[in-house]
């Protein structure tokens, strides 16, 4: 039993040592939306929005506040840190099957989505979604909350 105390012992440091970053490496998004929205900004010729782990939290956090309570419509004020100067909310919901893809390209059709997804001046992004029941069809709720 002793001998296994060393081999563990060094098997976390070298798992610890693989999820630290290297000095000056972007962390990268933990969510496949934020990515596709900083195609969509670098597009446009706008800097892209950098993930927060607490935006994250507080989209994924309304998210699922909708869905168990079968509504949709933005909070006011938007649940988020106030530690931002300022927030921008967007939410979609859809039924089916849906990608990414499609709700960003449906929030690009709506003047007022589009204006927080390319804001200049948001910097952080964080996504969520959750499923819910609306009557009697699931759906997904998608929440995207930008801070700067």
């Amino acid at each position: 039993m002793s001998a296994l105390r060393p081999t563990a012992a060094i098997l976390a440091v070298a798992c610890t040592l693989l999820l630290v970053p290297a000095a000056g490496q972007a962390r990268k998004p933990k969510t496949p939306l934020v990515n596709k929205i900083n195609e969509v900004r670098k597009a446009h010729g706008i800097p892209p929005v950098r993930y927060s782990r607490s935006l994250s939290r507080s989209s994924s956090r309304f998210a699922r506040y909708l869905a168990r309570n079968q509504q949709f419509a933005h909070g006011s004020p938007i649940w988020a840190s106030s530690r931002f100067s300022g927030l921008g909310e967007i939410l979609a919901l859809s039924t089916g099957r849906v990608r990414r893809s499609e709700i960003l390209s449906l929030w690009l059709q709506s003047p007022s989505h589009r204006a927080v997804i390319l804001g200049s001046a948001f910097r952080y992004v964080g996504a969520g979604r959750a499923w819910g029941q609306y009557g009697k069809v699931p759906a997904l709720v998608w929440t995207v909350h930008f801070g700067r």
